[in-house]
């Protein structure tokens, strides 16, 4: 609304038609003030459910690598030190039972 200086107490309005296509803005609004509205927990939730998928997933190739590795990486260790895996002897089951008595 704009004051006209020429005329005494005298106002010009003008008005536009709104193509009714553009309905999608008042959406475009809906969606603006509920982005705006929304609070800052639903983030913090995201967030803490992204970092327990990422710690069970490592967890999870942390394990494997370890069922991967750990029986090569003895089989080295006991090749370097020279012993064979036949070498090693179980303790006899009479000498632990003369023991526990």
């Amino acid at each position: 609304m704009i004051r006209l200086k020429s005329f005494r107490d005298s106002f010009l309005h003008v008005v536009r038609q709104v193509d009714p296509g553009l309905a999608h803005l008042k959406e475009a609004e809906l969606r603006a003030r509920e982005y705006a509205g929304m609070s800052v927990a639903a983030p913090l939730g995201m967030q803490s459910r992204l970092a327990l998928i990422l710690a069970v997933i490592t967890l999870t190739l942390l394990l494997g690598l370890g069922g991967l590795i750990g029986p090569n990486f003895a089989s080295w260790l006991m090749q370097r030190s020279g012993a064979s895996s036949t070498s090693l002897a179980l303790p006899d089951p009479q000498s632990l039972r003369e023991i526990r008595t």
